[in-house]
């Protein structure tokens, strides 16, 4: 139904950080901004939304951009099927700041096929962490899950 991805990330000091989602060039891309943002890739009808977690105390996202094509001041947002070819293809930027000593990022990814759901249908949240462990709760539509990911 879904697959967590969990990121560890340990620094001595506070840092902006940014995550990036890669999208095939056939692939369209949105983006639904509140207090957890979630991101859509869709290709004819199959696609996957991106939600990242929410919680007290974990990584706040509050600047998500597309970037496609960009050239300047990085390249960024390219596609290169082979050595030589290249083409625009969309990236969903989430950058963040973060606190000096353990930080736990956590995501959902929620493939759908045919109509797609609206994208505020799935929420998670990061309920718990240390620097061994995290625990996550998943809800979708009416159902709650919770798993522990060991880091």
């Amino acid at each position: 139904r879904y697959w967590i991805v969990v990121d560890k990330i340990v620094t001595d000091r506070e840092r902006t950080i940014e995550a990036l989602w890669h999208a095939h060039p056939n692939c369209s891309t949105s983006t639904e901004s509140d207090l957890s943002p979630t991101s859509r890739i869709v290709n004819n009808n199959v696609g996957i939304d991106i939600v990242p977690s929410s919680s007290s105390d974990g990584v706040k996202w509050n600047n998500v951009t597309t970037i496609k094509g960009q050239k300047s001041p990085v390249l960024q947002g390219w596609y290169s099927p082979y050595y030589g070819s290249y083409m625009a293809a969309s990236v969903m930027s989430y950058k963040a700041k973060i606190p000096s000593g353990v930080n736990i990022v956590a995501w959902a990814m929620v493939p759908f096929s045919g109509t797609a759901p609206a994208l505020s249908s799935v929420s998670t949240t990061l309920l718990t962490h240390d620097s061994d462990s995290a625990v996550i709760e998943i809800v979708t539509g009416n159902e709650s899950s919770t798993y522990t990911v060991e880091l």
